[in-house]
């Protein structure tokens, strides 16, 4: 039978592979032949001869490796006797389980290569990015955490874009399990499990149980966290255990009014009952701890008695411990709830005086660090619907009174008139210093402000010591970046020489100094209308003051309280 091309071919090449200087020959021959093909190609038909020619490269080398892998190799066994007898020997030590005997043999198979190994499919529930959304944002809620204000309490996050973003310290009122059961209290429909609550934490947001040094705390909850801790192993029941448990002990509902006022007549006697009638010794001697306010500084006494006394001490701060728990919760709710509700006519402004700043210099010598200078920063930010304004007024004046206020609160109502010219209602928002905010000549000024720039004007209280928010983290930011110019050899001696330094590192903050000459306008004005200033009864207890009119104003224990009291000029 005549043989075809492609067999007369083969048959030449094996021919020529046999003469080494002919099968060279025919080599170079065959190069200077392509050679001069490719040399007469246009560019785009060079590049389609090059890609068929590595198409055709591969394909031959897979056809290549697929021959090799394909072909048996040689037996290792020198006889079929002796390889069926080792077959016989595994054989015999294999389970008898078909199952187990599948497993084994895989698992021999991909231990030596012979057939790929399996990769175990993971099947994830992918969380929706709406609830990622509202986990991050519950955590970031003041009332669930609070900012640090420090210049040094900052967070290095790199994002997804490989950026890097400052964020200031958060820090959790609670564990994570209480900040876990407080969502689902507010979500009861979402289902969620802890340890995904607890990764979807940002980073900046820190457990109160990761500080080395807390401060700032709470003295109504820190001097009961104190005889609870001194009380737990003496009082029957876990009623002493933790705060939260505590609190829920006393009373029907956290939620009613009447019961954490004490007024309700079911819970008036749950101390009685949970606490007192469960002292196992009443007369066993222990210690505890107090933070007391002598001469105006706070300091923390030890103190001895036995478990009786420790109770009846603790009782008797009960009563106004469950009033600021409640006063507590309802102003953080009434604040996140205004935020969620702003426009560009209704705007929350919340404000603050951030911790002095002490100008100092870099180089500077050892007699110059005891004689460094302060700088008052007043700090605010406004939240409306087209768009959030952060400001940080500093002034040389430190004595952070009532006409500090008024200068720094024109700055701000000017600048929101300027921007948001159609402004009807401002809903302030501040913590309760009586020589700052909660004070009768704040509050008379109040009127004046809303009756010349004709608008509704409110004033809010946060419980004592649960003030922080976001213009806390103001102030450490701008402190934080002057601070850092100043360590690049930057000089800062003035309020102006601080808002020069700070407008070159950040442009979303409004930096404008209080001068003294504003103060001073501030005092001309101000003097013959505190004349008419009233003392306000229970000025403790209110955390609402809102303007009636010129000559009247309305006071409430909280924001959303039914009760309210009128005081008229």
């Amino acid at each position: 039978m005549a043989m075809t091309n492609a067999e007369r071919m083969k048959k030449y090449r094996e021919k020529i592979k046999k003469d080494k200087a002919k099968y060279e020959a025919v080599k170079a021959k065959a190069r200077i032949r392509n050679n001069s093909i490719k040399t007469k190609l246009t560019e785009a038909s060079l590049v389609e001869y090059r890609t068929k020619s590595k198409i055709r490269q591969q394909k031959y080398r897979e056809n290549k490796r697929k021959r090799l892998i394909n072909k048996p190799p040689p037996s290792s066994f020198k006889s079929r006797q002796s390889f069926g007898k080792s077959l016989k020997k595994v054989n015999s030590s294999l389970p008898k389980c078909d199952k187990k005997k599948k497993v084994i043999i895989q698992h021999l198979a991909e231990t030596f290569g012979l057939i790929p190994k399996s990769k175990h499919q993971r099947t994830t529930i992918q969380l929706a990015d709406k609830l990622k959304d509202d986990v991050h944002n519950f955590y970031l809620r003041d009332d669930i955490s609070y900012q640090l204000p420090g210049k040094r309490d900052t967070v290095v996050i790199k994002e997804d874009d490989r950026s890097k973003v400052t964020y200031q310290k958060r820090i959790l009122f609670n564990n994570l399990r209480e900040t876990y059961e407080l969502f689902k209290e507010e979500n009861d429909n979402v289902y969620l499990s802890r340890s995904s609550f607890a990764e979807l934490r940002p980073p900046f947001v820190i457990p109160k149980a990761a500080l080395t040094h807390r401060n700032c705390l709470c003295l109504y909850h820190e001097n009961i966290c104190l005889l609870l801790k001194s009380l737990d192993k003496y009082v029957g029941g876990k009623s002493c255990s933790t705060l939260q448990i505590f609190t829920d002990s006393l009373v029907c509902s956290t939620n009613n009014e009447e019961c954490m006022f004490s007024s309700c007549s079911l819970c008036e006697d749950f101390f009685t009952e949970k606490i007192q009638e469960k002292v196992s010794d009443g007369n066993a001697k222990i210690t505890w701890s107090q933070w007391i306010n002598e001469n105006g500084h706070a300091e923390k006494k030890e103190f001895s008695g036995n478990v009786d006394e420790a109770v009846l001490l603790l009782k008797s701060k009960v009563e106004y411990f469950l009033f600021h728990v409640y006063i507590k919760r309802e102003q953080s709710k009434y604040f996140e709830k205004l935020k969620m509700e702003v426009s560009d006519e209704k705007i929350v402004l919340q404000v603050d005086f951030a911790e002095n700043f002490n100008m100092k210099e870099q180089d500077e010598i050892q007699k110059a660090h005891w004689n460094t200078k302060p700088l008052s920063i007043f700090t605010a930010f406004v939240w409306s619907k087209s768009e959030n304004f952060s400001f940080a007024l500093p002034s040389l004046d430190v004595t952070h009174d009532k006409f500090v206020v008024d200068s720094a609160l024109k700055i701000i109502l000017n600048h929101i008139e300027t921007v948001l010219p159609n402004v009807e209602e401002i809903n302030c928002f501040s913590d309760g210093a009586a020589s700052q905010f909660k004070q009768r000549f704040h509050f008379r000024n109040l009127t004046r402000i809303a009756d010349e720039r004709k608008i509704n004007l409110s004033w809010h209280f946060f419980a004592t010591s649960h003030g922080k928010g976001v213009v806390d983290g103001i102030g450490g930011i701008v402190k934080r970046l002057v601070w850092s110019a100043i360590l690049a050899g930057g000089v800062c001696r003035s309020a102006e020489d601080f808002i020069k330094l700070a407008k070159k590192k950040t442009k979303k903050i409004i930096l404008i100094e209080i001068t003294r000459s504003d103060i001073d306008s501030s005092k001309t004005k101000l003097e013959n209308l505190f004349k008419t200033a009233k003392s306000i009864p229970e000025t403790l207890k209110m955390h609402s003051v809102k303007v009636v009119d010129e000559n009247e104003l309305e006071f409430r224990y909280y924001s959303t309280c039914s009760e309210k009291k009128t005081i008229t000029y």
